[in-house]
C-alpha cells in the first residue's frame, strides 16, 4: 500500500515539475506571445490572454508517459493524444 502511494507521488509531480519548466521556457523564449486570445465582441476578457497552457499540460503528459515507460494498451494511448 505504502509502495502505491509513492507511485502515485511521482505520477502527479513528474507532468507538475515538466509543465512548471516548459512555461518558464515558453515565456524567457518568448514563444507564449504567438499564442494569444485576442478579445472581440464575443469575449468578456478586455486584454490578451495566453492560451498555450493546454498545449504545455498535453506535452508534459505525453513526456513522462514516455519518461517512464508506463505499459499502456495502443488504443490508450490514442485516447490520451485524441483528448
Amino acid at each position: 500500500m505504502q509502495n502505491l502511494y509513492i507511485e502515485m507521488i511521482v505520477l502527479f509531480s513528474i507532468p507538475f515539475i515538466i509543465t512548471c519548466l516548459f512555461i518558464k521556457i515558453f515565456i524567457n523564449k518568448r514563444i507564449a506571445s504567438y499564442f494569444f486570445d485576442v478579445p472581440n465582441h464575443r469575449k468578456k476578457h478586455p486584454q490578451n490572454i495566453p492560451a498555450f497552457g493546454g498545449i504545455v499540460i498535453f506535452t508534459s503528459i505525453v513526456l513522462t508517459v514516455l519518461i517512464l515507460d508506463i505499459p499502456m494498451h495502443y488504443n490508450d494511448m490514442i485516447r490520451i493524444l485524441i483528448g
